[in-house]
């Protein structure tokens, strides 16, 4: 499979860092980032947005455009380093999402999909 092909978008949880704080150094990192609404659907820049079901002080989520092979790797791991570096923190009311493109999958590829959820559902 060529990966660089590839598209997906991914939604990380998390808590402890105030959202301008997440803003500003995803930026200075070269991140296109904003804080945004939770209903805000704009997809041309990472969203960061309060999460009210996070337990743990500044619960938010950060919400990624579309992303594409090993650049948007590259990105999505420069998110999540920064995150860290600021003292991000999660625990089980967390969550990490990812979506995955499915141009040109065919019947079978849905199948193995299907099949790996229920097998890996419970971890």
């Amino acid at each position: 499979m060529n990966f660089s092909n590839k598209t997906f978008g991914v939604e990380f949880e998390g808590f402890g860092v105030r959202q301008t704080d997440l803003k500003t150094a995803l930026r200075n990192a070269g991140i296109n980032a904003d804080t945004a609404s939770y209903s805000n659907r704009d997809a041309s820049y990472w969203r960061i947005k309060h999460d009210g079901s996070i337990r743990g002080s500044n619960g938010f989520e950060i919400v990624s455009p579309i992303l594409q092979g090993e650049t948007g790797l590259d990105e999505m791991n420069t998110v999540l380093r920064v995150a860290n570096e600021l003292g991000a923190d999660v625990n089980s009311s967390c969550g990490f999402h990812v979506h995955w493109g499915v141009r040109g999958w065919n019947l079978g590829n849905f199948r193995n999909l299907a099949a790996r959820f229920v097998k890996f559902e419970r971890a």
